[in-house]
């Protein structure tokens, strides 16, 4: 009996490992070609979007009205950000006016024990 217990115990913790890995998600945004690709991504709330610069060029994520900035972003380098609360965010590159991108935050907010 003990050791049904204890094998059954051993499976309920790996269901629970592997429900909770299973919520988290990578959201990646690519710069390249002077471009955010996707231009739009949409999120849960408490989940992080990472952009990464592909470019030859050093770009920006910066927020309209600048609420969050990544500052200068050099080829090669990444910036994460994460968004708690639902709404539209859309952000763009301080020093290439024509670039664009929306972060959308909407859903329910995921688990604290997925973080």
């Amino acid at each position: 009996m003990r050791k049904i217990l204890k094998v059954m115990s051993s499976i309920i913790a790996c269901l629970v490992m592997v429900s909770v890995n299973a919520v988290v998600v990578a959201h990646n945004v690519t710069i390249q070609d002077y471009q955010y690709v996707p231009a739009s991504i949409t999120v849960a709330p408490g989940e992080t979007v990472t952009w990464t610069n592909k470019d030859s060029v050093a770009h920006t994520v910066t927020a309209t009205g600048h609420s969050w900035d990544s500052g200068n972003l050099a080829p090669g380098a990444t910036y994460r950000h994460q968004f708690n609360q639902a709404g539209s965010y859309p952000y763009g590159c301080s020093y290439h006016p024509d670039m664009s991108g929306t972060v959308i935050v909407s859903g329910s907010p995921i688990s604290k024990t997925a973080q």
